[in-house]
């Protein structure tokens, strides 16, 4: 399943962020994505299935993206900061 990192959802509902173990072969580890609209969101195991039918596991959030939920209002935003940490408490992620 793929990974992304630094992920943020735009105004269209798309997952943004760099991605990693795709398997379409043009997309190389760390390559900056936009994926299909959001079909699902997990915030419990992690995980996005989006319109193309793929799933994407959701690494670190965008701490941009993490801070302006919490400013405005957005509960989730709490959600990704705890993550947020979590990843940045973890010097042994790449």
């Amino acid at each position: 399943m793929p990974i992304l990192e630094d992920w943020f959802i735009n105004e269209r509902e798309n997952l943004c962020g760099a991605v990693y173990g795709h398997p379409i072969p043009r997309h190389e580890d760390g390559k900056h994505i936009k994926t299909s609209t959001i079909m699902q969101l997990n915030m419990h195991d992690w995980t996005a299935e989006v319109a193309s039918g793929r799933i994407y596991y959701l690494g670190k959030p965008s701490k941009e993206y993490t801070e302006w939920l919490i400013k405005n209002g957005w509960d989730s935003g709490l959600l990704l900061k705890k993550r947020l940490e979590e990843y940045e408490g973890s010097n042994d992620r790449g």
